[in-house]
């Protein structure tokens, strides 16, 4: 699946996917971490949601009429994902595509290759991966909110 977001296009493993949802109202959740834009109640399932583009280090754009969530699947749950627009679904052969190391592409461990097509270059994300970095950098934000929270206290 190639989806939008900022002025980047991604592609994703469509099986990850259960559904693309219209954008609909999410209630934050305080001291959430910053890639978390909040929860949302889908079909009576409480689901949080996080923004594709802050996951990746980017800014988040500004929603439109294309904006969609994706639900994934990831650690026995589920997570909506807030993209820019799904562009389209389609197979990538081997002939488009070349390992993100051999163009120089800094080792993320999410960004997993990159493919040619029609004139655009698509980076290829491993959701998963994607998600597990997200979880482990903002556990680190928590251990730096709590450190910097400390040394404010005794100052």
């Amino acid at each position: 699946m190639i989806l939008r977001s900022g002025d980047g296009f991604f592609g994703i493993d469509i099986t990850t996917v259960q559904e693309i949802v219209l954008m609909q109202e999410i209630t934050t959740v305080p001291a959430s971490a910053t890639h978390i834009a909040g929860i949302t109640d889908l079909r009576g399932r409480v689901v949080p949601v996080a923004d594709f583009a802050t996951l990746l280090g980017r800014t988040p754009g500004d929603q439109t009429d294309e904006t969609r969530v994706l639900v994934v699947e990831q650690g026995g749950g589920h997570i909506g994902l807030i993209v820019d627009a799904v562009t389209e679904v389609m197979m990538v052969g081997g002939e488009e595509i070349e390992d993100a190391k051999t163009i120089g592409e800094e080792d993320h461990g999410f960004i997993v290759a990159v493919a040619k097509l029609e004139g655009n270059l698509i980076s290829l994300v491993d959701i998963d991966a994607l998600l597990v970095a997200a979880k482990s950098n903002s556990g680190r934000e928590a251990v730096v909110n709590e450190a910097a929270d400390a040394s404010a206290a005794t100052a």
